[in-house]
């Protein structure tokens, strides 16, 4: 594998490739038990990562999570070598030297890794996030100004409110039934695209989603 180049060979003008990552199973290494840590930790589990945390010490939520069989916990110092079988990794250790050497593995086993408030020694960069339910809106500045993420992640999260994630709750039932009950692909896009352009999301937050239920219900008749 070729080696990264150095800080003073980057591209000033960098650019990334936005993707959403299946870590269901995958094995995930977290360097450093701390409040950082332990940030990046809960959303990893959330997604079913095999989450392994490797750090002298950590905090007592991640305890709890370690006592409860949710992760893995290696009490000691990261150490080159640690890394065996990981998918994807992330150093928070807040001492540079060990990032570095963090980095450093990772890039030679070919992971994954992201350094925390470091995207050069990172191949990936972490974005802010609104998460209502399935619904996943990612902001990002290419790591130019967390500072801006933040305030576009806090305006997203007045626009985008708790009905959208159970309009996608629903959609997720209609979309199942209509899959195995109409044969005629052309006809499900059309009542997937109405559904999606109708006033469900309004009629959830005005009516409550049983409401919803009948609405849709009646826009899928008009197809059938």
């Amino acid at each position: 594998m070729q080696r990264r180049p150095s800080q003073g060979s980057k591209k000033k003008d960098k650019r990334y490739f936005p993707l959403c990552l299946d870590l269901d199973g995958k094995k995930v290494f977290v360097i450093g038990g701390g409040k950082v840590a332990e940030r990046k930790v809960i959303p990893l589990l959330e997604c079913g990562a095999d989450v392994t945390v490797i750090s002298p010490s950590i905090t007592e939520k991640l305890r709890n999570l370690f006592k409860k069989g949710k992760l893995r916990y290696l009490p000691k110092a990261y150490k080159r070598g640690d890394l065996k079988g990981a998918f994807l990794v992330i150093s928070a250790t807040g001492e540079k030297g060990i990032n570095m050497e963090v980095s450093e593995e990772a890039e030679s086993r070919g992971c994954l890794c992201n350094v925390v408030d470091d995207p050069d020694a990172s191949n990936f960069i972490v974005p802010s996030v609104v998460k209502r339910g399935r619904l996943l809106i990612s902001i990002s500045t290419s790591g130019v100004s967390p500072a801006l993420s933040k305030k576009i992640r806090k305006e997203l999260e007045k626009r985008y409110g708790r009905e959208y994630s159970l309009f996608l709750n629903l959609m997720e039932g209609i979309r199942k039934r209509l899959l195995k009950e109409m044969s005629s692909e052309r006809k499900r896009k059309k009542i997937f695209h109405s559904l999606a352009n109708s006033d469900l999301i309004r009629v959830i937050k005005k009516s409550g989603i049983l409401a919803a239920r009948r609405r849709s219900e009646s826009i899928i008749h008009k197809y059938l």
